[in-house]
């Protein structure tokens, strides 16, 4: 270790004047890094039992970020209860996105109202500039969703209520809304915004929770739907993922966000083995901590990283 660390007397001018030159190199050289790196990044964040997926493209010409987990609340006793208590956008999401640099978000995509999917937005929002924030068409806002259209109001972000055909893209991605329909009304999570999306070389399908309902009303609506990457409904619950959408869609990678040894057992055995029948790949938070697929133009590679 330079001995120069240690005390100020050991800090002659010259070397001073390297030292501030090397801090302020420092504070440039990785923005301008960011803006340069040829590749792009689709990571599911590991949130436990929640939802968060950060989208890089490549030269940053688009951050998004889907869902932002959220910390599920349980009656516990008064003993047990920490005094700070643990929040996923604060202590994940948050440091993630700063440890890869995110100092902007395009679109912070917010697919329903439940708290593990949108728990942490408020925290985003905090450390996080944003500039759009995208919610579903539904006629009956969570709590949750209510504060974060007044944190964005505070802030002058604006809040597009989104439904079926909405969309934007570049030459590095393409996302087209697929549901919900305008003016929802059903069950939250049926009402989840569903997105299908070319990145990297590959078609996606992000759906937030998506029941069956909601999946038998795409698929009536797309006949021809098929997708590369499937981000499975509701952690794998039995509830999504009906065995006639993953037929059509005939995913050949499977993403699943769900905490280790969770008390509603997702994944859900029914699932894995349709997935299975289907000869997906299946890759899980539970078991492989965050993933990653990272891309250049349209050739990428999928990257677990263990908890």
């Amino acid at each position: 270790m330079p001995s120069f660390l240690f005390g100020k007397q050991c800090l002659s001018p010259k070397n001073k004047k390297y030292l501030l030159i090397f801090v302020i190199c420092l504070f440039f050289i990785q923005p301008a890094w960011n803006w340069f790196y040829p590749y792009g990044e689709v990571t599911m964040i590991d949130v436990g039992q929640g939802d968060s997926i950060l989208i890089d493209l490549p030269q940053r010409k688009g951050t998004y970020l889907i869902d932002t987990g959220g910390t599920l609340e349980f009656n516990e006793e008064q003993w047990k209860r920490r005094a700070k208590p643990y929040e996923v956008g604060r202590d994940v999401v948050v440091p993630y996105l700063k440890g890869k640099g995110v100092t902007m978000i395009d679109k912070l995509i917010l697919t329903h109202g439940d708290m593990d999917h949108i728990g942490g937005a408020l925290a985003v929002l905090q450390e996080i500039k944003v500039r759009q924030i995208l919610l579903p068409d539904v006629t009956q806002s969570s709590q949750m969703e209510q504060a974060i259209i007044k944190e964005a109001k505070l802030q002058e972000i604006p809040v597009v209520f989104v439904s079926n055909g909405y969309k934007w893209g570049s030459d590095e991605g393409s996302f087209y809304i697929l549901a919900p329909e305008q003016s929802f009304e059903g069950e939250r999570n049926s009402g989840s915004v569903a997105i299908a999306a070319e990145i990297g070389g590959l078609s996606w399908f992000f759906g937030g929770d998506l029941d069956q309902a909601g999946e038998e009303r795409i698929i009536k609506k797309y006949p021809h739907l098929q997708v590369d990457v499937l981000k499975a409904g509701h952690h794998g619950s039995r509830t999504s993922s009906a065995g006639s959408f993953i037929h059509q869609l005939r995913p050949k990678i499977a993403l699943i966000s769900a905490r280790e040894n969770n008390r509603f057992g997702h994944p859900h055995q029914e699932v894995l083995t349709l997935l299975g029948d289907q000869k997906t790949m299946i890759y899980r938070t539970d078991k492989s901590g965050a993933i990653t697929y990272r891309f250049y133009h349209t050739e990428g590679t999928f990257i677990p990283y263990l908890p």
